[in-house]
């Protein structure tokens, strides 16, 4: 049983990290851009495919685009290495999600949330292939629908399924579309 009193100061926690990403988003149009994103992964020398995970994973939690990242992964290395190290990236924080949902109480926050209501029931209802059409989606946050999706209690299988397909289909319009801009 979840304690409901520490559920919702883990997610009132969550949600002003959240709230300070955006704020720093909003206040510094600079770490918007894609070429801003390359520079930093250049100063991280030969560790920058560890910081990009790192990076896709901290923008998870905090629901912040990494299609920014993937874009500058797509200028730095061949398309199918930024291809792979962005499902890397997509996998794991797919996981961290689905456990962050769990461990923090979101489930229950966001079966609360009378404007979740409709999104969570069409991801119970039609269940992965509405999942992988969020995700495939561009401008929809894919970060949103894993939570939402995490709260519906997919079983984690056909979450991971849904995730990594729709992802795969968005990260290789990106990727190869800089590749062959390049």
């Amino acid at each position: 049983m979840i304690d409901v009193r520490a559920a919702r100061w883990r997610t009132a926690i969550w949600l002003t990290l959240i709230g300070c990403a955006a704020l720093w988003l909003l206040l510094a149009p600079q770490w918007r851009t894609v070429d801003t994103w390359r520079d930093v992964l250049v100063g991280w020398g030969p560790w920058f495919w560890l910081g990009a995970i790192a990076l896709q994973l901290g923008f998870a939690l905090l629901m912040i685009p990494t299609l920014p990242v993937v874009a500058a992964m797509a200028m730095l290395l061949p398309a199918p290495t930024a291809l792979a190290l962005a499902m890397l990236g997509v996998l794991t924080s797919a996981l961290l999600i689905y456990g962050a949902a769990h461990g923090t109480g979101l489930t229950a926050v966001v079966a609360s949330v009378e404007r979740a209501g409709p999104l969570r029931h069409w991801i119970e209802r039609r269940g992965g292939v509405a999942l992988a059409l969020w995700c495939v989606t561009p401008f929809l946050p894919s970060d949103a629908g894993c939570y939402i999706a995490a709260s519906a209690r997919m079983p984690l299988s056909h979450y991971l399924l849904a995730v990594l397909s729709g992802e795969l289909v968005l990260c290789s319009s990106v990727v190869f579309g800089i590749a062959t801009l390049a």
